[in-house]
């Protein structure tokens, strides 16, 4: 299975936000910085897609740009960032930037496995004991592309980071496999 998720670049723009003090943190360069995760986390998505089906499809600038800005509980990843900032939260600013990049990262995935003609997904998890309990059945369960994955707490997303409910969502690092 291909794993090209920039998980390490995530936790280096986690750290250093943690340890900055809040009041000095300037929205716009917080979400300047979430945007070139973000950026990358479709690129890389689009990357193991491509990896995945023996493709060489660009990423296609106009459907990244609606899936970054895509909105989640209402709002997108500019406002939430602007808010923990303004509530002195920078540790939620990384969860921000953790979520959607997760959430980013397999939504590239599968709209490039439409395109190539993916019929099938799995989901997979870290197999560690970070990953949360309604996950874990998850891992390895196959579906087809357009299909929903349910969870025992009657959630369902069509990707790792898609769930209904925030708690099935934040923080999440389970990504996908086409096929």
């Amino acid at each position: 299975m291909v794993n090209l998720f920039p998980f390490d670049e995530i936790d280096a723009f986690k750290a250093e936000i943690t340890k900055s003090d809040s009041s000095t943190l300037q929205a716009q360069d917080v979400e300047d910085e979430v945007l070139d995760l973000l950026i990358m986390s479709y690129v890389f998505g689009t990357n193991a897609a491509n990896e995945m089906m023996g493709t060489d499809y660009p990423p296609n600038m106009d459907e990244m740009r609606e899936t970054i800005e895509e909105k989640v509980a209402g709002k997108n990843y500019k406002e939430r960032i602007s808010e923990h900032i303004d509530e002195g939260r920078p540790d939620l600013i990384g969860a921000v930037a953790d979520t959607d990049s997760v959430r980013v990262y397999n939504e590239a995935i599968l709209k490039l496995g439409a395109k190539a003609g993916a019929r099938n997904k799995t989901w997979h998890t870290m197999m560690d004991e970070r990953v949360r309990d309604t996950h874990s059945p998850l891992e390895g369960i196959s579906v087809p592309l357009d299909a929903y994955f349910y969870t025992w707490d009657e959630d369902r997303a069509l990707a790792p980071g898609g769930f209904e409910k925030a708690q099935n969502n934040v923080n999440c690092r389970c990504i996908l496999e086409i096929s």
